[in-house]
């Protein structure tokens, strides 16, 4: 028979396996939606994936970049906002049958 206290230590366990960190599962799903990311962004007109590299990826500010690119910051915001509109409905697209 099963004690009170080996229920609970068993709780525990289960509890801190599933803290520990994503399920095998949960990683194979993270990798593959990083790889349709990825591929949607190598999809993307050079001048748009190039602001959301340096933005996203290498956390730039539109300052930096803005002076890395030699175009004006707001250029930089335009930009981003096009980068990721487009990139949005690349995904989007890939989604329907």
């Amino acid at each position: 028979m099963f004690s009170a206290a080996g229920c609970g230590a068993c709780t525990t366990a289960l509890a801190e396996s599933r803290s520990a960190g994503p399920t095998p599962v949960e990683e194979i799903e993270r990798r593959e939606e990083s790889l349709r990311l990825y591929a949607a962004m190598d999809r993307l007109p050079e001048k748009y994936r190039t602001v959301l590299i340096l933005s996203a990826l290498e956390e730039s500010t539109g300052e930096d970049i803005a002076a890395l690119l030699g175009i004006e910051t707001n250029a930089v915001w335009v930009r981003l906002h096009r980068a990721r509109a487009k990139l949005a409905d690349l995904l989007t697209e890939e989604e329907q049958p």
